[in-house]
């Protein structure tokens, strides 16, 4: 429990862990994988083709050639078409995956910046310059293609969780310290409150003392004159 002098002390400074910055670097992950599939998609285009040719040409090559053409052959023919394909198309793959790629790096930013804005927005006192930096970064083909938004989100929270865990040990310190000097001003005020109600005692004893011995005299008097008569 606070002490009642925490009034005037700061209050609990929040802590960003580990565990609370996972999700958006994950989001993050996710934004850079999808970033850099655009960036190389005239090359992976044909690859994907290929595959994907080579899968379903197999099974109808064997089976109209009666065993004759085997899958190698089929991997060969498809191979081939999709790499023929991708150079004649590079201009438009290139051109269409550098696109996607700055449209998802832009659009995952914006949406992670806004996770952060409304969630932590403490990350941007010492992490702003660096967040910015990574988007700029993030338009230069190919090299967009390197994860720097999360990088730069791990090396923010980093940095944040550094700082703000020392924030909060010093703010321990402060409140140790403080609730040793309330304890101490409490037990002070007990001990004059005890000396005061010994002080009040001490009164009433002698108040009531006074009040005995008086009663004493007046009983003493009307026997003397009794005497005397």
């Amino acid at each position: 429990m606070p002490p009642r002098s925490s009034r005037n002390l700061p209050p609990e400074p929040e802590v960003m862990t580990r565990k609370k910055s996972m999700p958006v670097i994950a989001v993050a992950i996710v934004v850079d994988l999808l970033r850099g599939f655009f960036t190389f998609f005239a090359f992976l285009g044909p690859v994907i083709v290929a595959t994907y040719c080579s899968s379903q040409v197999t099974g109808m090559l064997e089976s109209w050639t009666f065993g004759l053409l085997s899958v190698g052959t089929a991997k060969l023919a498809c191979g081939t078409a999709a790499a023929a394909a991708g150079i004649a198309a590079f201009p438009v793959t290139a051109t269409f995956g550098i696109i996607m790629a700055d449209a998802v790096g832009f659009m995952g930013w914006l949406f992670i910046a806004f996770i952060l804005f409304f969630s932590n927005r403490r990350i941007f006192k010492e992490g702003g310059l660096m967040l910015g930096a990574s988007l700029a970064v993030g338009f230069v083909p190919f090299l967009n293609a390197v994860p720097l938004l999360s990088f730069t989100l791990w090396r923010v929270y980093t940095v944040q969780i550094r700082l703000e865990e020392a924030a909060y040990k010093a703010w321990e310190a402060t409140m140790a310290k403080a609730r040793q000097e309330e304890q101490k001003r409490q037990q002070v005020a007990l001990r004059a409150r005890q000396e005061q109600l010994a002080e009040v005692q001490a009164a009433n004893d002698e108040q009531e003392a006074g009040a005995e011995a008086q009663a004493e005299s007046d009983k003493t008097i009307p026997e003397q004159y009794r005497e005397a008569a």
